[in-house]
């Protein structure tokens, strides 16, 4: 669908010509394809047209085709197939839903259930568990928020009124896949890496072809272990 997708010149690592981010560059063109992480259609039936590769996700992209006649891609589900059917279904009652493939709010699933593509905020649009083959399990359901387990092993409450996918994300052998060669590494954009310690001193404060009392550090200086390095303004989801 190329209504549905975009291609765009990358200049990978550099800003201005000058190297910005090493060890990227070069790599095979892509097309970037919208998803739909908010799943505003309620209630509209949808059936499954076919299941694409995305270059720019672990995961499987399957191309939703409604019977009001939009068409938009989702997250593949683990098991997924053309020809079947998708919808999204928003509900008050105290319905538990366990269809695998069934959209729906958080406080819908199953306790036990695993789910995919949770939103962490209503109506934000799903931020959580959207890698190949990842899910999150519900645990326990209260009054206004459910008990989940991230993939990360993170427990986190999350309110059940976000909507959330049942089953898990597709390609669920993603983690088991071995490049092989260096060529497959150079497709996919990255270059070769090259270490501090065998640069010159004015390239990396590693580099000088001195051995021992080396404080690892970043190219740039800063210390790499041992210190605080997240932001501290940043939310915690």
């Amino acid at each position: 669908m190329k209504k549905l997708s975009f291609g765009f010149h990358q200049v990978v690592g550099r800003s201005k010509g000058k190297i910005t981010s090493y060890q990227r560059g070069g790599g095979h063109q892509k097309r970037y394809r919208f998803v739909d992480f908010f799943r505003f259609l309620h209630g509209v039936e949808g059936k499954v047209l076919n299941i694409i590769h995305d270059p720019y996700r672990t995961s499987n992209l399957a191309l939703i085709g409604y019977t009001n006649g939009l068409v938009s891609y989702m997250l593949a589900i683990d098991g997924i197939k053309v020809g079947d059917h998708y919808k999204t279904v928003i509900t008050s009652k105290n319905t538990d839903f366990t269809q695998k493939g069934f959209t729906c709010r958080l406080g819908n699933v199953k306790v036990g259930l695993i789910v995919h593509n949770l939103e962490i905020l209503p109506l934000n649009g799903g931020q959580l568990a959207r890698s190949a083959g990842t899910g999150i399990l519900l645990l326990k359901k209260y009054k206004d928020e459910g008990l989940v387990k991230l993939p990360s092993g993170k427990l986190m409450l999350v309110s059940l009124d976000c909507l959330c996918t049942i089953g898990n994300v597709s390609n669920i052998d993603h983690k088991l896949k071995s490049l092989k060669k260096a060529g497959r590494s150079r497709w996919l954009g990255i270059r070769p890496h090259v270490r501090g310690r065998a640069m010159n001193p004015v390239d990396h404060p590693h580099g000088g072809r001195t051995n021992g009392g080396i404080i690892p550090k970043t190219p740039w200086g800063r210390l790499a272990k041992g210190v605080p390095t997240r932001k501290k303004n940043k939310k915690s989801i």
